[in-house]
């Protein structure tokens, strides 16, 4: 309203309709609660970031830092300090914004936290690290092949201790670890490339499948072969349950109830596998950079369950993928003006600008949509977009993006 306030208007539609649904409440977010800063004496990046529990917020990243990133005496000796890059993993108090501890995470190179998730059952800390450091304590590989590949740590914070650390079986760079999640079980599930010349990926005996599914080079004119994969961790111990090739792209993961693994991205070919009866069979935009895959793989990594292509003629940009307790798997995105499938009493079934911003349910066999809607600023020419997304088990839909006003 001013330069020094702000505040809601609620419209007569809104009104007529929190009338007509008397038994729900009109929720509309408060001002910021608090704001800080936790930063070195150089350059810091902030890569990801969970919820222990309602009351502790954890947030994780690398720092520039030399010996200047404010880490809580006592609570994590474990980093030299003193390289140009460290990894940091900090715990925030979320009712005051204090900070409950902050620690490095590295050896003797560079070292960056780019996952972080929780146990829902312990509350450790799972973080996966980008590294080239030599002295880290990584547990020995029982495989010598992945020597070199990107570890997974398990953090009590409690005590604090390192539970385990370990090797993720795959290829030996950052970019080759896609996506981490942490199961209900709490079981580890990655997704990721792996580069099968430069370092042979080995899948297990029964899995999906043992050999490559589809392969595309690193970059244009690449002799690096990248082919994705997926893989099952056990949680406790960081011992490996399975790992398969899989087909198609796994640039977001989300796991069922069940623990089946749901993933999906831009698809990289117009032949992937679909299964029967699938949305769509084939991609419709012009150029797969357009489309996107959605695969369900069984929670023993041995089966598809479903599979399917899912654009517009026009084509879209899949920002994520979500599972609900039913097995229904939602999408978001943002599409490019044109026909889109939106449902009957949608938020939105137009498009005003150039795009805007999509959320939809597929059945849990992605044979049917069940609910499909846009959503955007309707006075931007752009019509704005999507950039983060997220749904919980009862089909509650967060997301994040850009929507400018005039």
């Amino acid at each position: 309203k001013s330069e020094t306030s702000f505040g809601f208007e609620v419209d007569m539609l809104v009104e007529a309709q929190a009338s007509a649904d008397c038994d729900r409440e009109l929720v509309i977010d408060p001002g910021v609660y608090w704001s800080s800063f936790i930063d070195g004496n150089l350059a810091d990046w902030v890569l990801d970031m969970a919820f222990m529990d309602d009351e502790r917020f954890v947030f994780a990243g690398r720092t520039e830092t030399k010996n200047g990133f404010p880490v809580t005496p006592g609570v994590f000796p474990w980093s030299d300090g003193g390289s140009g890059v460290e990894g940091f993993v900090v715990g925030v108090h979320v009712p005051t914004g204090l900070p409950l501890f902050s620690l490095l995470v590295g050896g003797n190179g560079y070292d960056s936290v780019i996952e972080l998730e929780i146990d829902p059952t312990t509350k450790n800390l799972i973080l996966v690290l980008a590294t080239d450091s030599t002295d880290l304590p990584v547990d020995a590989a029982s495989e010598p092949w992945v020597i070199g590949a990107a570890p997974v740590m398990r953090l009590d914070i409690s005590t604090p201790a390192v539970v385990y650390s370990k090797l993720i079986p795959g290829p030996a760079s950052s970019t080759g670890i896609v996506d981490l999640v942490v199961g209900s079980g709490g079981d580890l599930y990655v997704t990721g490339l792996a580069y099968t010349q430069a370092t042979p990926y080995h899948a297990t005996a029964g899995s999906l499948s043992e050999v490559p599914l589809v392969a595309v080079p690193e970059s244009p004119g690449s002799t690096n072969v990248i082919t994705p994969y997926a893989s099952r961790i056990d949680g406790l111990t960081g011992r490996v349950k399975w790992r398969t090739f899989v087909d198609g792209p796994v640039e977001f993961l989300a796991i069922s109830e069940a623990g089946e693994l749901v993933f999906g991205g831009k698809a990289w070919v117009n032949h992937h596998a679909t299964s029967l009866g699938a949305v769509q069979v084939s991609p419709q935009a012009a150029s797969i950079d357009l489309s996107a895959f959605v695969q369900k793989l069984s929670s023993d990594g041995k089966k598809v369950e479903a599979a399917t292509y899912f654009d517009t003629r026009a084509g879209i940009y899949l920002q994520g993928v979500g599972v609900r307790s039913g097995g229904e798997v939602f999408l978001a995105g943002n599409a490019i003006a044109g026909a889109f499938p939106a449902t009957p009493s949608a938020f939105s079934t137009t498009f005003e600008g150039a795009r805007k911003g999509f959320v939809l349910r597929m059945s849990a066999n992605l044979t049917a949509i069940e609910k499909a809607t846009l959503f955007g600023d309707p006075g931007h020419p752009t019509g704005g977009g999507f950039f983060t997304f997220d749904v919980d088990a009862s089909g509650v839909v967060t997301l994040g993006g850009a929507f400018p006003t005039p």
